[in-house]
């Protein structure tokens, strides 16, 4: 098993129950595959450095995890044909 870390950036006009429903979703992602969430932090609406999909602030949230490296693939694919998500970074911590 190793540790990552997936950030979401939501698109900001979420209400707060799509919000949950949208984070919600990235634990079940994690679950499927296998995966032990450690932690996951809503850190709230933030402004962007740049445009991202026409939106200038976004919705932050940071999940810790730990799961088998071959079942990482499709976390972000699975998270990108979404369009709640604006976008998301994986690292292998």
């Amino acid at each position: 098993m190793a540790r990552y870390e997936l950030m979401v950036i939501l698109n900001p006009t979420l209400e707060e129950e799509e919000v949950s429903e949208a984070v919600e979703r990235v634990k079940g992602l994690i679950s499927e595959r296998g995966g032990t969430e450690e932690t996951t932090d809503v850190q709230g609406r933030r402004r962007l450095a740049y445009p991202v999909k026409d939106q200038r602030d976004g919705v932050i949230a940071l999940s810790r995890f730990d799961m088998s490296p071959q079942h990482v693939v499709g976390i972000e694919s699975g998270l990108r044909r979404d369009d709640r998500y604006l976008r998301t970074m994986l690292i292998r911590l």
